[in-house]
């Protein structure tokens, strides 16, 4: 068994060289704490629930755990650790010293999406849905902003989102999915993560005028979409439909990557 404590460059490091399917991500805060800012993909079990929720864990699996400032999910680890669990770490300084990624929104901000979509097809099928709609939003923001650089960098932005939604097919094939499953879905107003596309837009219009916000909003929404795949992976029943859930998650995670190598070089 190991234990110990990683910094937030440690733990994004640790957790990018993993597939997401590799590790386990616990919050340990309360759900208001949770519903106001988390870490992608992260698990919520608060504490004083912990004893009682073990099972949902994998103790053979690596795990990080977390809270506000460090310290409950300090103690969290030192009882996961005394539990068998052989590899526990906690993030040292909690969400407070956390400067990656953080999505907000209740626990149940997935299960609408699970409706209707139980089987690895149905999920394939949410996932273009979400894809193709975050590229059709891209396209509207193209059209409706007048600096020719941002123009251009939201239609390269769709692009990508078109070439995402291939790679889902890709994974789709990889598993032996049904042909339906590969079909392109009709266009229709889901967006990547759930969110809602009128409300990206109202919400964020003063993000749109340039360059750096636009990636900005993209990156937002990379990571909500991040977070839904993740927490749907941990709802379903299926291998199969979790062993697809975290590969599109994976995929995911690339993007994100590669929307943030944008933003360094448009902030250099």
């Amino acid at each position: 068994m190991s234990s110990g404590s990683l910094d937030a460059n440690g733990a994004r490091r640790f957790m990018g060289e993993r597939g997401s399917a590799d590790y386990q991500l616990v919050d340990v805060r309360q759900p208001t704490e949770y519903a106001e800012a988390r870490i992608p993909g992260a698990r919520l079990i608060p504490l004083p629930a912990l004893s009682e929720r073990l099972g949902e864990l994998d103790g053979s699996m690596p795990t990080v755990v977390y809270c506000r400032s460090g310290a409950r999910s300090g103690s969290a680890a030192r009882f996961l650790s005394a539990q068998g669990f052989a590899e526990v770490y906690n993030l040292e300084g909690g969400i407070m010293a956390w400067n990656g990624h953080v999505v907000a929104g209740p626990v149940e901000t997935h299960l609408p999406y699970l409706e209707g979509r139980g089987g690895p097809e149905g999920l394939v099928s949410l996932a273009r849905e979400m894809e193709a709609g975050l590229a059709t939003f891209y396209t509207k923001l193209s059209d409706r902003v007048e600096n020719p650089e941002t123009k251009q960098l939201l239609e390269r932005l769709a692009r990508l989102e078109e070439q995402h939604e291939g790679k889902v097919v890709e994974l789709a094939r990889g598993l032996g999915l049904a042909s339906e499953a590969t079909e392109r879905p009709p266009d229709g107003g889901a967006v990547e993560g759930g969110l809602e596309l009128g409300a990206i837009v109202e919400d964020n219009a003063a993000l749109i005028g340039t360059p750096r916000g636009a990636v900005e909003l993209a990156m937002m929404v990379e990571a909500h979409a991040l977070d839904l795949y993740l927490r749907l992976a941990s709802s379903v029943d299926a291998e199969s439909s979790r062993l697809l859930l975290h590969q599109i998650a994976d995929e995911e995670r690339t993007h994100l990557g590669r929307l943030a190598q944008e933003l360094e070089r448009l902030t250099s």
